[in-house]
């Protein structure tokens, strides 16, 4: 297929919107170019399918493209906000050069012969950024960009995406998850979602925050922690600092789930992307000496329709289990093109309904049972219910998640444990937002309608699968895993995710 070639000017970029049917190759001839951060090679194809982009260039470059996509077109310099991006960057890469610093002195002092006794003053911290901005705004953009110059610069950063919608960190919709991203994991065609990269995760099990607020926030919490102690046993890492992707959730309680996200990750940087009213909400909630800055939105950003999510969905669900598609010269297509291969092949898996345990976490609502109560009067009903799941052909389709034993055996939950120790200028907030850490759970599964109180903190994900199939005939269900072999747990948890692996979520 003949490509076409694009000259594009300093400050400038090329941009690209490439259906879920349809490819695009690029290659860059001459100059240097970016996409979301990351460096092209030159005269190296990239492939992409189902995605918006922008090819960026600092100081020119000579692109050429192959394939057709649904819309394609350069813009003249100025009219992008990677200026408004790099100063966000060289901000947040002083803060990590003053932490570096504090941490390198730390250390000569406590190897000093002359130095007695070791400071007491905590280490100081990297930035912990949090973009923010309604649905199709370009947060994840933003985030990938901030991440790939800091890695870039030889730092390890931590990236936190928190949209159960469509994660960037490589897990099913549904999930949250974060991952230590380092140069050599920076992939152009693949952003975060590479192979290399192994990130802890937590399953929510909703497309929205919206769907059961009560669980996210606990989930958030649990992340938070997970994410606290890596830090905090880690120099480098906490250096190098964090940046938190979050869902679009804005308006009434979502700006109330924003806060509870700032206070339980101790955020001291907001970027808000072209929200006024949210700028000013939070920068009248967040504690004094929190920098919070409002960033303009990309006039290169699209709005994605409902059957766009769903396809994105749906691909994120395959990609979990088949790998990344990629162009395969070995094969070809109708028109002569490479063929798109997957790198993996996942396995299926039968088990014995006796041998497997199923779980849902469920909200009561609270609105609707306070209002049966007498004036003045709270109800003693817990928030959140975990109930045992019986196998049956409701299972088929859904996806589930097989959570890591607790050390001392049992459920897939266990007692919180205090997040951000230490001093955390957000505590009153936490007072304030933080739900009851507090669920009916009954560690006698032959009793699990009847739940007694304990309290409850999932567990993280040891991975996914995906249900093809229940025999209530023979009492087995036949799951789609990633890996062949045996679960780590027989633990499940099922929550709202469906996939059918035939259907490209039309």
């Amino acid at each position: 297929m003949a490509g076409k070639s694009w000259t594009l000017e300093q400050q400038s970029e090329l941009r690209l919107e490439v259906g879920f049917e349809s490819w695009v190759t690029i290659v860059l001839k001459q100059g240097t170019a970016e996409v979301r951060g990351i460096e092209l090679a030159a005269n190296r194809e990239y492939t992409f399918s189902g995605c918006n982009l922008a090819v960026f260039t600092w100081h020119g470059c000579g692109i050429e493209t192959r394939g057709v996509p649904e819309t394609i077109y350069q813009t003249s310099r100025g009219e992008t906000t990677a200026a408004a991006a790099l100063n966000a960057h060289t901000y947040l890469e002083a803060r990590r050069e003053a932490a570096a610093r504090a941490a390198a002195r730390d250390v000569v002092e406590q190897l000093s012969s002359s130095s007695s006794s070791s400071s007491s003053e905590r280490p100081l911290k990297g930035p912990r950024v949090m973009v923010v901005g309604p649905t199709d705004s370009g947060k994840s953009t933003l985030c990938q960009t901030l991440v790939a110059y800091a890695a870039r610069m030889g730092r390890d950063p931590i990236y936190v995406d928190l949209d159960p919608s469509l994660n960037d960190c490589g897990v099913p919709p549904g999930g949250v998850a974060a991952l230590r991203v380092e140069k050599t994991f920076l992939s152009v065609e693949e952003g975060f979602s590479s192979l290399a990269c192994a990130p802890v995760a937590y399953w929510f099990g909703y497309e929205s925050p919206s769907e059961n607020e009560e669980l996210y926030r606990h989930v958030v919490d649990r992340l938070a922690l997970a994410v606290s102690e890596r830090v905090s046993d880690d120099a480098r890492a906490n250096a190098a600092g964090v940046v938190i992707n979050t869902c679009g959730w804005v308006d009434t309680a979502g700006l109330g789930v924003l806060k509870h996200v700032a206070a339980s990750f101790a955020v001291d940087v907001v970027l808000v992307l072209a929200h006024d009213r949210l700028y000013q909400d939070l920068k009248a909630a967040v504690p004094a000496g929190v920098v919070v800055a409002n960033l303009p939105r990309s006039r290169g950003v699209v709005d994605r329709n409902p059957q766009h999510r769903r396809r994105a969905r749906h691909n994120k669900v395959h990609d979990y289990f088949y790998g990344p598609r990629s162009r395969d010269q070995s094969t070809r297509q109708d028109d002569g093109s490479p063929g798109l291969v997957a790198p993996l092949a996942p396995s299926t898996l039968e088990l014995r309904f006796r041998d497997v345990k199923i779980f849902k976490v469920l909200a009561r609502d609270a609105a609707a049972v306070d209002s049966m109560l007498p004036v003045g009067q709270g109800s003693m009903l817990e928030p959140l219910q975990v109930v045992a799941v019986p196998p049956s052909t409701a299972l088929v389709h859904n996806v589930l998640v097989v959570c890591h034993q607790r050390e001392k055996g049992g459920g897939p939950f266990e007692a919180p444990r205090p997040i951000n120790q230490g001093a955390n200028p957000y505590q009153y907030l936490l007072d304030c937002v933080r739900p009851r850490d507090v669920v009916s759970y009954n560690n006698n599964h032959h009793n699990l309608n009847r739940p007694t109180t304990c309290a409850f903190t999932p567990q993280a994900a040891a991975g996914f699968v995906v249900v093809n199939n229940v025999s209530t005939d023979r009492g087995t269900l036949t799951i789609l895993t990633p890996c062949s072999g045996d679960l780590p747990t027989n633990n499940l948890v099922l929550g709202k995710i469906e996939w059918m692996e035939n259907v490209g979520g039309l």
